[in-house]
């Protein structure tokens, strides 16, 4: 079963999808796995959610200000805010949706595995987390004209944006080349939760 679930991010509506799996009792509570997907385009590994579902998991794509038509502004800076809003609601909705408050994890992939690393740097309460070729921003930001650029554009229909992204995105990028510089985020990471990297 699909439900679709509708948050309140500083005072945006967003919606995330939820996908549950079958229950063999009513106040059964099974371990959530929150995915963040990519740079918005064509992907949000649905059909990775799909096979948790089926192993037992209830499995959320999470919903973030300002792409896939929800509210508000796209940007980097506040990705890993709206994905502790993800994390707040299925928590205080635990029992509705017969989440484990204490076995949620994360799974992110590209810009979303990178958002779980800056998570993880900043000391984030989840059972463990995947990372799927985690996005090195930085580094991809150096080859502004065959890289991040084409990126952007890619992405611009699927963005409400503040400003225009061939802005917006390399000044917070440049503001903050420091803290997500890749290598010492990796080295910034709690190493109480697991983890799974998987590069590509």
């Amino acid at each position: 079963a699909q439900r679709t679930l509708i948050m309140n991010i500083e005072g945006c509506k967003v919606f995330a999808r939820c996908m549950m799996p079958s229950l063999d009792r009513e106040d059964e509570q099974r371990p959530a796995v929150l995915m963040m997907h990519g740079f918005p385009g064509n992907e949000q590994n649905r059909d990775v959610a799909q096979a948790l579902r089926r192993i037992g998991f209830v499995a959320v794509i999470g919903g973030f200000r300002g792409c896939w038509g929800n509210e508000g502004y796209y940007n980097l800076t506040h990705l890993p805010d709206d994905c502790r809003a993800n994390l707040a609601y299925l928590r205080a909705n635990a029992k509705e949706l017969h989440i484990d408050p204490e076995r949620i994890y994360l799974a992110g992939h590209s810009m979303g595995g990178f958002t779980t690393m800056r998570l993880l740097s900043e000391k984030i309460d989840v059972k463990g987390a995947v990372l799927i070729a985690p996005c090195d921003i930085t580094e991809i930001a150096k080859n502004k004209d065959t890289e991040f650029l084409p990126l952007i554009d890619n992405a611009s229909p699927m963005l409400r944006l503040e400003k225009p992204g061939k802005e917006l995105f390399p000044e917070e990028v440049e503001a903050h080349k420091a803290q997500w510089n890749f290598p010492e985020l990796v080295k910034t990471m709690d190493p109480a939760i697991p983890k799974l990297f998987l590069g590509g």
